[in-house]
């Protein structure tokens, strides 16, 4: 047997591949939500590494591709610990009789990543979902045992109630009677009820502030937001969905889920526990108590994970889902899950729309488009009343994954690339010493080298210096083999990173001239685009028009509105003119399949050139 060690927690195993075992062992669920595998597991992305002592004697050896992928990591790790990739480090106990340790190390990461958040909502009258009824409850007596439940039929509240909330009922009845054994009267009680469904969710002597909770589970991150009921903002936080280790985007998680008889289990696990402990976190911080609520937004496959669904039929055709959702969960009533349209448009772009038009009303009158340019690549146009939706297989470049220097927008991120005429400023997470490039990094950086002639309209790399519109400083710019363009040392996009951004950037340039023309409008009639998410609010406009994700005529007219998922999230929590909106855009939305539509394919390829 072998003992896998991780700072306390230790798991005795027969071997095997290091990130399958991490992966199964539950006590080491935390450590997967801080490793990132894009490719799966399947060693070409080289995100998934991992410190291992080098006296361990029962891992395998590092091979060439292996040594190859992380040649290029500066980040320092322990004496006696060298860096290896989970998913080439195979864990063997030698054929030996002796317990052998395996000491594994991660490096400390950030409590939560850069993006954008949901603005405070205090002000004005609020109409949460979970509101306070008083009632008065019967006393039991032996001759008429009436149940708490029974209690609060009668009362005329016959929903359902969580246990949290019967128990608390419970003592409070008890406490009434105790406190004065001869009376007969009822027991007055206040109790937390969801307004629309009737579900008890919590019991008190007098009322008290509530607070909800308002999550975005996105494919790479989900956001966090804790609200009182009267509009007040009381904290949030953002980080990696722990399902990332199972790969960058939504198709890798339906193939783990297919190809493994637990692995919804297992993505559900994680990502509730994750959700669990960060809301526990928000909530001790805020002093406030456990929400009474949870409203939930993402796209259709994490919706399907965290309600412990199978996502499998949105991987192949006809790409149907298990649910719309739009309701509380089965098993969590006290959890809202958003409705989505389809099997690739969910409930964060939704709720998303929902907000964009509840926020603003003006913007009714209007023709927005609106881009939620994530993992998962989802358009919406409106007009005249009525949402368009569509989704495109963008794929995770501009979150960072299968970028060779990709990454979140953690501590030494790089942010921005700028060339100042001498050189390239760059712009980094906390002012820190560049460590590889987020979205909005990887966008600037690819503007940069087309903008100076270091790459040209068919994505390949120049090498040839007197073609570039600038003078290089020595060790900048295009190498001489064309295969990296340089910004700074040790900071850089490649020929292959090129091709990741192309790809991307044809799929949403595609996608929205698809859908405008779906919608009988032309790009030149929007009068707002709305960017939604981190990698829309970090984003330089002009970088972003520049290598195409939209017509350029509408550079002037975008508007970073943020984590509009979130902020649906928490003004559903808060609002019932929110919740009328909301069913107004899913009852109200139509739905087109890209991949359906004749120009969309010849519209791709026409885009992968960029416009110079």
């Amino acid at each position: 047997m072998v003992t896998i060690r991780l700072g306390e927690i230790c798991v005795q195993t027969e071997g095997g591949n290091l990130l399958d075992i991490l992966r199964r062992e539950k006590a080491f669920s935390d450590a997967v939500g801080k490793i990132a595998a894009p490719c799966g597991g399947h060693g070409t992305c080289g995100k998934c590494r991992i410190g291992v002592a080098v006296h361990a004697g029962a891992v395998s050896d590092v091979t060439e591709s292996e040594a190859k992928l992380l040649s290029g990591v500066t980040e320092p790790v322990p004496d006696g610990y060298i860096w290896r990739l989970a998913c080439r480090c195979t864990v063997t106990d030698n054929g030996t009789d002796k317990d052998v340790v395996v000491d594994l190390w991660l490096p400390e990461q950030d409590s939560g990543l850069g993006g954008a958040q949901a603005a405070d909502m205090a002000g004005g009258k609020t109409t949460p979902w979970v509101t306070w009824h008083k009632v008065d409850l019967i006393r039991p007596t032996l001759e008429n045992p009436v149940s708490v439940k029974e209690n609060l039929e009668k009362a005329g509240f016959g929903g359902q109630i969580t246990a949290q909330a019967s128990n608390r009922i419970t003592a409070l009845l008890t406490e009434g009677m105790d406190s004065s054994p001869r009376e007969s009267a009822p027991v007055p009680v206040w109790i937390a009820v969801v307004t629309d469904t009737g579900l008890v969710v919590d019991g008190a002597k007098e009322p008290h502030p509530l607070c909800g909770a308002a999550i975005d589970v996105g494919t790479t991150t989900i956001a966090i937001s804790l609200w009182r009921d009267d509009g007040v903002r009381l904290g949030g936080t953002v980080f990696a969905n722990p399902s990332r280790s199972y790969g960058a985007d939504v198709i890798s998680r339906i193939s783990y889920a297919m190809e493994h008889e637990d692995g919804t289990d297992i993505m559900c696990t994680q990502m509730r526990q994750a959700v669990t402990d960060a809301v526990q976190k928000l909530a001790d911080a805020a002093g406030c108590g456990m929400p009474v609520c949870r409203i939930l937004a993402g796209n259709a496959v994490m919706e399907h994970l965290y309600d412990g669904l199978n996502p499998a039929p949105i991987g192949k055709v006809p790409f149907y889902t298990q649910s719309r959702f739009g309701a509380p969960m089965d098993t969590d009533p006290a959890t809202y899950l958003a409705p989505a349209a389809a099997s690739y448009v969910g409930g964060d772009i939704l709720m998303g729309a929902a907000w964009l038009l509840w926020d603003k009303p003006e913007r009714r009158d209007k023709t927005i488009l609106f881009l939620d340019l994530g993992t998962n690549g989802e358009l919406g146009v409106y007009k005249d009343g009525k949402w368009l939706f569509a989704a495109t297989a963008a794929g995770p470049a501009f979150e960072g994954a299968h970028i060779e220097l990709g990454m979140p927008a953690t501590r030494g991120a790089v942010t921005r690339i700028k060339w100042d005429g001498e050189r390239f400023a760059l712009t980094t997470v906390g002012d820190a010493s560049p460590v590889g490039l987020c979205g909005s990094g990887i966008l600037d950086g690819m503007w940069a080298m087309l903008s100076l002639g270091m790459a040209d309209e068919y994505g390949s790399l120049v090498d040839d210096p007197d073609e570039w519109k600038a003078q290089m400083p020595e060790g900048l710019g295009v190498d001489e083999d064309g295969e990296t363009c340089t910004f700074a040392p040790g900071v850089y996009l490649t020929q292959s990173d090129v091709r990741q951004i192309q790809t991307a950037r044809a799929a949403i340039a595609a996608g929205v001239e698809v859908l405008c023309q779906a919608a009988g409008i032309e790009a030149d009639a929007v009068d707002e685009v709305c960017l939604a998410g981190s990698f829309g609010h970090g984003l330089d406009v002009r970088s972003a028009a520049g290598v195409g994700l939209f017509p350029a005529s509408l550079a002037d007219r975008v508007t970073a509105v943020g984590n509009s998922s979130e902020a649906g999230c928490a003004a559903f929590w808060l609002r019932q003119d929110f919740r009328d909106t909301l069913e107004e855009v899913r009852c109200g939305n139509r739905y087109i399949e890209l991949s359906a539509q004749p120009d969309f394919g010849d519209l791709y390829m026409e885009k992968m050139c960029f416009e110079m």
